[in-house]
């Protein structure tokens, strides 16, 4: 966390400062993203030319960030007004904005980075009209700057991005943009990052810093962070079971009461002559046999499993094809192996919704800029929905089971696949009356008497 003494004036210079400070603090984000990327440390390993080296690379880091983020934002966030206010306008922005969709974008940076970032910013549609969007900034190329009292209140915040020679992509320089409550400046550095241009100075017309930072956790690491060198021990594991089967293969021949020839070459001929032909002559004195390593296989494989079980431990992600998530498993049974995982998420939540609540402050800011009304953001509700695999047997006996004993639509609340309990319910209730009606009206048909 970058922080500055509250009587500080911020200016492009002193931002310079930080912009270098962050820049080196990048080469941490870079290793996180090279990891998520499928880039491991196992892809460098050298070996003799000789020997197999096989450098396998199962990406236990995208899988954590994935299984994470989607179990936060996979389904869209909601809001709802705690007073029945009507939010048709704000859902009709988040549709039209594709929040959904920059809400996936940042919780897979925060997965991955430890910290995300969102800029607000005001453009025009096809017909000239100014809309609000939304934009996902590089955790490698944005920082904010705080206040170093206990309010943490942010002072300024910056992004920046690399400018390259067109024919060698060698940076020689960034282009910066810095913004204040009031105020935004524009302007390249060199490599040294001091200052290389003009400073083109603008306002705020949001009257608030419009790019917000979300931590995933008070430490600012990533999902994976802590089990790099667990996942780089699974890779060489991996890598070297293999290596050893073809090392296998390639046993050693020992030969006794013969050579294969006088000198080195003639050694080397004979030998590459067996191997194409598959055929040794071998001295009625002499034998032949193979020096072969022992594998243990049994060996190895508890092993794997022990890093694969401290990886999903560490990281509190489970393995879903893992042989105890069965098809039968009840919601109990599910609810206490995503326990971990949700306790994760509960604490990255907390730091979402901050941002979701200065995005919704940026959001009345750009309404009375245009002219429209505000909302009373105390007065809504954001709710997360999380995935997770539903045994919809168990949900439907369960709602059986309550029915008449609690309303209708908390008994529908039971049942995963329904977006929306109230509507649902208010829908069985509109039936009810349909057939309600339907029998009263219904003639009855009198019973003929037996002859």
């Amino acid at each position: 966390m970058f922080t500055v003494s509250k009587d500080t004036e911020i200016t492009p210079e002193l931002m310079c400062g930080y912009i270098k400070l962050h820049n080196s603090y990048a080469v941490k984000l870079n290793i996180l993203a090279r990891y998520y990327e499928g880039f491991h440390d196992i892809i460098n390993r050298r070996k003799k030319r000789s020997l197999a080296n096989n450098r396998i690379v199962i990406n236990h880091a995208k899988y954590i960030s994935l299984i994470s983020a989607g179990y936060m934002c996979g389904s869209p966030v909601t809001y709802q007004s705690k007073s029945e206010t009507d939010l048709t306008e704000l859902n009709d922005w988040i549709e039209d904005a594709e929040v959904s969709t920059q809400d996936m974008d940042l919780a897979t940076d925060q997965s991955i980075f430890g910290v995300a970032y969102e800029l607000g910013y005001i453009t025009e549609d096809d017909d000239g009209k100014a809309i609000l969007k939304l934009a996902t900034v590089d955790p490698r190329d944005a920082f904010v700057v705080y206040e170093n009292n206990v309010t943490f209140k942010p002072a300024a915040a910056c992004y920046y991005y690399p400018v390259r020679d067109l024919q060698n992509q060698q940076v020689l320089g960034y282009d910066c943009t810095v913004i204040t409550a009031d105020k935004k400046w524009n302007f390249r550095i060199n490599v040294s990052f001091g200052l290389d241009s003009t400073i083109e100075e603008s306002i705020n017309e949001f009257g608030m810093i419009n790019l917000f930072e979300v931590y995933n956790n008070k430490e600012h690491q990533g999902d994976f962070e802590q089990e790099i060198s667990l996942i780089d021990a699974y890779n060489k594991l991996m890598s070297d079971r293999l290596n050893d089967k073809e090392q296998f293969v390639e046993a050693l021949m020992v030969l006794k009461g013969q050579t294969l020839g006088d000198t080195s070459a003639e050694k080397s001929e004979t030998y590459e002559a067996i191997k194409e032909n598959g055929v040794i002559e071998v001295d009625p004195e002499g034998d032949i046999s193979f020096l072969t390593r022992q594998m243990d296989e049994s060996g190895s494989e508890i092993l794997r499993k022990a890093i694969v079980e401290d990886i999903g431990r560490t990281s509190c992600v489970p393995q879903m094809l893992d042989e105890n998530f069965s098809g039968n498993s009840s919601g109990v049974a599910l609810s206490y192996k995503f326990f971990p995982l949700d306790q994760r998420i509960r604490v990255k939540e907390k730091y979402f919704k901050e941002c979701i609540k200065n995005r919704l402050k940026m959001f009345n800011r750009f309404r009375q800029l245009t002219g429209q009304s505000m909302f009373d953001i105390s007065d809504i509700k954001i709710k997360f929905k999380h995935i997770l695999p539903a045994n919809t047997l168990e949900e439907a006996q369960k709602a059986s089971m309550l029915s008449g004993i609690i309303p209708d639509k908390e008994c529908i609340a039971c049942l995963s696949f329904i977006d929306d309990p109230e509507a649902a319910a208010e829908e069985l209730k509109r039936q009810k009356e349909e057939n309600k009606e339907q029998f009263i009206n219904s003639p009855i048909i009198p019973e003929e008497d037996d002859e």
